[in-house]
């Protein structure tokens, strides 16, 4: 029904590949699973898991700038722009190819990547609630004797006795610091899965962009992640981390009473949240604004990239002699 899609198809050994990594990240997270809770393997396989997602940030720029890169240089693209098809069908095939090549690899690998996410958060969260930290203030009672401080705390009819040395602080258990609820963890682990989607169809739809107005695939790849993902990056990264802590010191400031380990809870929640909203807002902008100048400008930008046409004059005729005088006999 359309070339575009049969052509964009033909390329299978990028889908083994990714098969090959979705398949081996599923098998690193089913081994963790069966693993020790206590193990530090959860670390690793979050590390191995980011740097799956980087590879396929950079596979599917690559795969998205070269089929349009490609098809001018082979002089494909002409052949495509004589026939009946549209710009949009042109473009609509492409798109359906990417979804055709990578769709179910990408669906396995970010199912592990969602689930292992919740299971690392969830573990994160059990081993802070759970830490200690150091108290540098002295108990309200306390009794002095010749080499330490017995402090006595009565909370919820339940006695502590702690022993200080007066040379420094000492580690007590947190008490405030509690575990977000499991909706909360899961919220997130999905907000950030919806992030690497988000991604991934930018990706898609800047790099068929760049491709068609470039003729270096390499460059229009790197461009690509640099103006979809490396800048975005640190601009979302700077105002997360800048508005955040302000509405937490304006509601200091304003009398709210705040304890110091909630806080410590709720800033990391907050800061992932804001990031993730404005994730989401950077890919919808940049892929509606691709879509469109793709459909609108399809025709216009492959033939002036293609071949621009130039009317060159012929060269002159010579100048013809006088003709010879034929003597009449």
């Amino acid at each position: 029904m359309n070339p575009v899609f049969w052509l964009g198809c033909r390329e299978r050994w990028q889908t083994v590949a990714l098969w090959a990594a979705s398949l081996l990240l599923a098998g690193g997270f089913a081994v963790v699973l069966a693993s020790d809770e206590h193990s530090m393997l959860w670390m690793i396989w979050n590390s191995f898991a980011g740097a799956v997602t980087l590879v396929l940030y950079v596979g599917i720029a690559s795969q998205a700038v070269r089929f349009f890169v490609e098809a001018k240089r082979n002089g494909m693209i002409e052949l495509l722009l004589a026939t009946p098809l549209t710009g949009n069908q042109i473009v609509q095939g492409q798109w359906r190819a990417m979804l055709r090549m990578f769709g179910p690899g990408l669906a396995l690998c970010l199912a592990a990547q969602l689930i292992g996410a919740f299971l690392v958060q969830e573990k994160t969260w059990s081993r802070f609630a759970g830490a200690g930290v150091t108290v540098p203030s002295a108990p309200p009672a306390a009794t002095a004797t010749s080499n330490s401080i017995t402090a006595v705390t009565t909370t919820n009819s339940i006695i502590v006795t702690t022993t200080i040395t007066p040379t420094g602080p000492v580690t007590a258990p947190v008490g405030g610091l509690q575990r977000p609820p499991r909706l909360v963890t899961l919220a997130m682990s999905v907000a950030t899965t919806l992030i690497v989607v988000a991604n991934l169809a930018a990706l898609c739809w800047f790099g068929m962009w760049m491709g068609l107005n470039s003729r270096n695939a390499n460059l229009a790849t790197l461009q690509t992640i640099v103006f979809v993902q490396i800048i975005p990056w640190f601009v979302i990264s700077f105002a997360s981390a800048l508005v955040i802590p302000l509405l937490l010191l304006r509601s200091l400031a304003g009398g709210a009473s705040a304890s110091p380990f909630r806080m410590m809870t709720w800033y990391p929640l907050l800061t992932s949240g804001l990031a993730a909203v404005l994730c989401l807002a950077k890919d919808i902008g940049f892929s509606l604004w691709a879509r469109k100048r793709l459909y609108s400008e399809f025709r216009e930008r492959a033939m002036s990239i293609v071949g621009p046409r130039r009317l060159v004059p012929p060269p002159p005729l010579p100048r013809a002699g006088i003709p010879p005088v034929i003597a009449r006999t």
